[in-house]
Order: structure tokens, then C-alpha cells, then sequence
């Protein structure tokens, strides 16, 4: 292993020879070069470092299993019905087939594979964009579910003492979670899929806009009588746009049924929305009235923040929506994207939240429980209906 590791060192040191001058570099080269260094760097060190040792490790899965084993009875892994492929994992919270799942991953019909082998068809009842949840419905009963009380008893007798006190800080979702308890993400096999170290405790993660990837024409006017919409000028390469179908001289009507007379409404229901977000886009092209459904895509980082753009991205893909959550706690699980969704669960096998985004390089968030569970009735009640399904 020290061999095939020290037969890279010339490579890097290659690449850094036949590069040009530092001093003739744009800050954004030098930027991508010292970034690519530090890459090397890891590589090379991972190479050396047994895979035992590292925080995810088979082993220490294994170690977990008795940790995870009830919670993982009522995680299902979500799959897209055309393509097979997973979507993203979830939660069961009602025996009578109620699963919450992450929302922003959901692509057309999707069916949920239970930890007891069976596949049943998934219906989609509700859709809370504020913490990127779903709720699915699927025809099973007397299903195992995900105990979600954790912390249940210390919030009541913290609002009790909320309303004998003047000035108080808000009910803390769970006082007993400390930075540095392990965590373990529970997936549909015997062995939690990750396991990770609480970095911070719950808190707001800012929003950011989303991005459609249009330019608007700022000259149009409709003529006495026609459709009033906004016009699209240009449509940005790789944009959520493009990808919907979008086209230039498409005149937008509304945005998920919001009419847009002018660009500064359409400007306004997209900034309402965050990355990752799914927006149904009404517009006509020529007579023919057009309907689709945009990801929206995140604000490319602009040359001060492209560095750590990239080194962000070096641990491998990010979720699209990973923004925006009025509390979310932080951990440092490796997930793939189409991981979150599922339960988290401390060394006591309490579910303590559910994995709602990759965010960074060591970086995930999930979902405190008593947020998930303070949102459960208006996912079920059918009020939250989804967009574009």
C-alpha cells in the first residue's frame, strides 16, 4: 500500500511542475490549483489509513446493529416505478401505511420496498416545502412504526415552564443530544447504511433562493386583449429551465397556479422557493398552453466562493436542497443524496431526527423529531397537496 501511495507523489508533483506560474494565474486558477493540492493530499492519506479505521466502516456498522435493529423495521427505501432506481430512503409513521420521506428527491410514481421484502405502490398526500417532507401512502396495515416521543416529555415540561416565565428561550427539541454522540442511519438491511458524530445541535439553516435559469424580455408588452405573462428571452445551458422544457418566446402565466403579470412576480414566486424545489410553470408558446414541472437549481458561487465550492463538493455529490430549514441538526454521516430521507437513531436506538440532506463535505442535516413530528396531521389531513404529480 506505502508503495502504490508513494508512486503518486511524482504524479502530483508533475502536475504542479508543468503548471503555469503562480504569479500569471487568475485568483480563480490558483484557487482550483492549491484546492486540487489538498485533494492529493487526502487521497494519498486514505491510502495509507485502513478502511477499519474510518468512522463508517463495516466493522463499526456491524457494532451499530443491535443499536438500530427497531427503527430499521419501519425504514423503507423509496424507488422510482419506472427506472427501479432509489429515490431516497423514509420512515413509517402510521401502521396503516404513512411514510414520511425526504420531498425534493420525489420524481414521478414511486413505490416503497419494506424492510420485509415486500414493494407496494406509494401515493403522494402531502408536501411541506418549508422542511422538504412528503407524505406517502401505501395499502398495508399493521405496519411496525418509527417511535417518534423521543424527547416528548421534557418539551411539555419545558412549554410549562415557558408560560410561568417572562422572557424564555424556546422548548429545545431534545436537551439530552450533546455534540460528539454517535448516530446511526438506519437503511432496510441488517446493518445501519452510515454511521456518524452529532457536530451541532439543532438550529436554523439560512435560505437561499432557487434559480430557474431564465432571462426575461423586459420590453414586452401584451397587445390590448392577449394573454398577459411574462416573456422569456434566454434560457441558461444546464438551467432548470432547459431541463423542464422551456424555451425561448415562451410567455410564463403562472407560477404553481400564481399568476405572473410582470417579471418582478415572477421574480418574487422563485425567490420564494428554495434549490431542489419543484415548480410547476405555466406558460404558452404560440397558442398551445404548455405545463411543467422545474427543479429548481441553486445560485452558482460567485469567484470569492468557488474555492470552497469545490473542496464542499471533494467528499462527493451534494443534495440539491440543502437550504433553508427552520432546524435541522448537523452531523458528519457520509450520505449519498438518495440516502436521506430515513431515520437517525442515538446509542439508545431513540429516533432522534430524519436525515433530510448531504450538505458538505462533513456535512449532513436531519430534521429534528419533534419537528417531524409537529408536522405529521397537516402531511396526512391532504391540505398540503403536492405539485406536479
Amino acid at each position: 500500500m506505502k508503495a502504490r501511495a508513494s508512486s503518486l507523489v511524482p504524479l502530483a508533483l508533475l502536475v504542479a511542475a508543468v503548471s503555469p506560474c503562480a504569479a500569471q494565474r487568475s485568483a480563480d486558477e490558483r484557487a482550483v490549483t492549491e484546492a486540487l493540492g489538498e485533494s492529493v493530499e487526502q487521497l494519498l492519506s486514505s491510502l495509507w489509513a485502513p478502511q477499519s479505521r474510518y468512522t463508517n466502516s463495516p466493522h463499526l456498522r456491524k457494532a451499530f446493529r443491535p443499536v438500530a435493529a427497531d427503527a430499521r423495521e419501519a425504514t423503507v427505501e423509496v424507488r422510482s416505478r419506472t427506472t427501479k432506481k432509489r429515490l431516497a430512503y423514509g420512515g413509517v409513521v402510521g401502521p396503516d401505511g404513512w411514510i414520511v420521506t425526504k420531498a425534493s428527491l420525489l420524481q414521478g410514481p414511486v413505490t416503497c420496498r419494506l424492510a420485509d421484502g415486500r414493494q407496494l405502490d406509494a401515493q403522494l398526500v402531502g408536501v411541506d416545502r418549508d422542511i422538504d417532507l412528503a407524505m406517502l401512502k401505501i395499502d398495508a396495515k399493521d405496519l411496525p412504526t418509527l417511535d417518534l416521543s423521543a424527547g416528548a416529555a421534557r418539551e411539555k415540561k419545558q412549554q410549562v415552564a415557558l408560560r410561568t416565565t417572562e422572557a424564555a428561550s424556546p422548548p429545545v427539541s431534545d436537551p439530552e443530544l450533546r455534540p460528539g454522540d454517535w448516530l446511526a442511519t438506519t437503511g432496510i438491511g441488517r446493518d445501519p447504511i452510515a454511521v456518524g458524530v452529532l457536530s451541532v445541535l439543532p438550529r436554523a439553516i439560512e435560505k437561499q433562493p432557487g434559480f430557474l435559469g431564465v432571462g426575461l424580455d423586459l420590453q414586452y408588452a401584451p397587445a390590448s386583449g392577449a394573454p398577459v405573462g411574462v416573456k422569456i428571452d434566454t434560457v441558461t445551458a444546464d438551467g432548470a429551465a432547459l431541463e423542464a422544457g422551456l424555451l425561448p418566446g415562451d410567455l410564463v402565466t403562472r407560477i404553481d397556479g400564481r399568476a405572473t403579470a410582470s417579471p418582478q412576480e415572477l421574480k418574487e414566486a422563485i425567490a420564494a422557493r428554495h434549490p431542489g424545489d419543484r415548480v410547476e410553470v405555466e406558460a404558452l408558446r404560440g397558442e398551445e398552453r404548455v405545463v411543467v414541472v422545474a427543479v429548481l437549481h441553486g445560485w452558482a458561487p460567485n469567484p470569492g466562493e468557488r474555492r470552497a465550492h469545490y473542496q464542499n463538493h471533494l467528499g462527493g455529490e451534494l443534495s440539491e436542497r440543502r437550504v433553508g430549514f427552520p432546524s435541522a441538526l448537523q452531523h458528519d454521516t457520509v450520505l449519498a443524496p438518495n440516502e436521506c430521507g430515513g431515520p437517525i437513531v442515538d446509542l439508545d436506538g431513540d429516533v432522534v431526527g430524519l436525515n433530510i440532506a448531504r450538505a458538505g463535505r462533513t456535512e449532513s442535516y436531519a430534521l429534528p423529531v419533534a419537528e417531524v413530528r409537529s408536522r405529521l396531521l397537516d402531511l396526512m389531513s391532504g391540505r398540503l397537496a403536492p405539485v406536479g404529480q
